[in-house]
């Protein structure tokens, strides 16, 4: 081949002995093909220094979304249940879910969910179902058990985790810039005139965000006075009792917590008025329908920022684990809510 050209599929078909169809299928590791063929595949694409063009495969992706549905390649959307008894993802994994088949439609792909707990956890049994579905593409939402692992056979798949919670294997990841969400959430009570805000979650809820949250909110009381430092309450397992005491002993003008079904209904048991007397905000609004004021971290986002790494992933035939994973991150808004108040007046710093 002259020097300056580029090889095409063609020429890779050529040195193979195959033809073009099964180069295609090779590059992608598409079952079927028997591993010789595709060892010769693959020595003669890096002998000729073969590389897909992304232009072309996106141009053909957006051709295969005319084609029907059942023709789409099949990303898998692997989610675990909230709960022991297999309650169905939270609001944030569903809205990422959305934002993901979303995306995939428009590229050209199709996205189905699966459960862990349907197929009894992880490991050889989900890979070999993936793998026989001819799925090579992952996309691993947030787990409810804290830092988790998931074992499977990596070699086969290109995949992206969604969120921190996944401690293992390291990936490439898509999430809400959580340090950026806190500080802006803070920065809105501030501005609202609230003094001295307060911290509340469990400590497995900050795992899972890699301490996010208690770092940016520690960073934050470092620039405050004494006075208005109130010491966060981040236990193994929050109990009513334990906050009611806390509330009382360090008397916060605002709450910011992520215990959502809790919080307002045990400050209202001690008599304070939200948000007229206290104030409180989510760093994880998930449920659109919600009054609560905070962090929307905009999971749709996610889940289509999602696809579009994976999608990237799978036109340059990247399987297995990544050498150095990546982070992108996806800025989340904030929503006024009804639970804190808009005319705060500013009380002496």
């Amino acid at each position: 081949m002259e020097e300056g050209t580029r090889a095409t599929m063609q020429d890779v078909a050529d040195r193979a002995g195959v033809s073009r169809m099964t180069v295609s299928r090779a590059l992608r590791n598409e079952p079927g093909i028997a591993p010789a063929t595709r060892e010769r595949v693959v020595l003669a694409a890096r002998d000729l220094d073969y590389r897909v063009n992304p232009l072309v495969s996106a141009l053909m992706a957006d051709l295969r979304g005319v084609r029907k549905p059942d023709h789409a390649e099949t990303l898998a959307f692997l989610t675990s249940p909230t709960s022991s008894r297999g309650a169905p993802p939270s609001f944030f994994v569903r809205r990422c879910l959305e934002g993901a088949a979303k995306r995939a439609r428009e590229t050209g792909f199709r996205v189905e969910e699966f459960r862990l707990r349907d197929t009894r956890g992880s490991g050889r049994r989900l890979s070999d179902i993936l793998w026989h579905r001819r799925i090579r593409g992952l996309l691993i939402a947030p787990t409810s058990e804290g830092r988790a692992g998931l074992d499977l056979d990596w070699d086969r798949f290109a995949a992206v985790a969604i969120g921190h919670s996944l401690r293992h294997p390291g990936l490439h990841r898509v999430s809400n810039r959580q340090t950026r969400s806190m500080r802006l959430l803070l920065d809105e009570l501030s501005a609202l005139g609230f003094r001295r805000v307060g911290l509340v979650m469990n400590r497995l809820h900050n795992e899972r965000v890699d301490r996010a949250w208690s770092m940016a909110f520690f960073d934050y009381q470092s620039a405050l006075p004494s006075r208005r430092r109130i010491p966060p309450l981040c236990p193994e397992r929050l109990t009513e009792n334990e906050f009611k005491e806390w509330v009382l002993r360090h008397r916060p003008d605002a709450v910011v917590a992520t215990h959502k079904k809790h919080i307002v209904p045990w400050l209202r048991e001690l008599g304070l008025a939200v948000p007229d007397d206290i104030g409180y905000a989510t760093v994880n609004r998930d449920d659109p329908g919600s009054a609560h004021s905070g962090i929307d971290q905009n999971p749709e986002l996610i889940g289509e920022a999602a696809v579009e790494f994976l999608a990237e992933r799978l036109y340059h035939n990247q399987l297995g684990l990544p050498t150095n994973p990546k982070i992108l991150f996806v800025e989340g808004k904030w929503i006024p809510g009804q639970t804190v108040r808009t005319g705060t007046s500013a009380a002496a710093g």
